[in-house]
């Protein structure tokens, strides 16, 4: 099901990821599952349900623009992937339900 929202084909060697509100990361979790590259969640505030994802904490002081700032700021490459990407204050992704 989904098909209609789950554009990635089965096996997908890139890494996806998500930019977005908690409400919807379990949700970005299920359809992601057949990604064979790492699947990354950047959240605000605390940590979201979002099995097999690496989670990356995003610093913002705007709760309900979060997202826009930290998708800005990846394309600008000011944040990565991967921890030694993260400014000092920041705190790095971890491994969450692997």
């Amino acid at each position: 099901s989904y098909r209609d929202c789950r554009m990635l084909p089965d096996g997908t060697a890139n890494p996806v990821v998500f930019f977005g509100g908690k409400s919807y990361t379990n949700f970005f979790s299920s359809l992601t599952r057949q990604v064979k590259g790492g699947r990354y969640v950047y959240y605000y505030g605390d940590y979201p349900d979002a099995p097999g994802c690496r989670l990356i904490k995003f610093p913002s002081g705007n709760q309900r623009t979060w997202h826009y700032e930290a998708a800005d700021a990846f394309l600008k490459g000011e944040i990565g992937l991967c921890p030694q990407f993260h400014q000092a204050g920041q705190m790095p992704g971890r491994e969450y339900g692997l």
